[in-house]
């Protein structure tokens, strides 16, 4: 998940393989100290624990719908509490600081507004 283009790949694999997909989990994720990022430049939790997993997920949505009962379980944090409900889109894509939990939060915090 730390680039989306082996995502891409994957999702090109999966869809020359199979007509449907029945269930999704998404359950990827990271913790870090250090600021790291991705292969296409995002901050390294926010790419891993919910860019990969939304673009995973709407890259293969019609495969899901294809199924009878297709599904997508979305494994989140509690941490994403420690957001308060409140996202600073600029804090998503600028590091200016680094909180560790905070920014895991805010990770997570998406990955719950992904599912709503």
């Amino acid at each position: 998940m730390n680039d989306l283009n082996s995502v891409k790949d994957f999702c090109d694999e999966i869809k020359q393989k199979f007509t449907h997909v029945d269930m999704l989990i998404n359950n990827a994720g990271i913790l870090s100290s250090e600021k790291k990022y991705t292969k296409q430049g995002h901050e390294s939790m926010f790419g891993v624990n919910h860019l990969g997993h939304f673009f995973l997920t709407t890259s293969l949505m019609d495969l899901i719908k294809a199924s009878h009962q297709g599904r997508i379980i979305n494994l989140s944090s509690d941490v994403h509490r420690i957001v308060k409900g409140h996202i600073d889109f600029e804090e998503l894509t600028q590091v200016p600081t680094f909180e560790t939990f905070r920014r895991y939060g805010l990770s997570k915090y998406c990955n719950v507004l992904f599912t709503r």
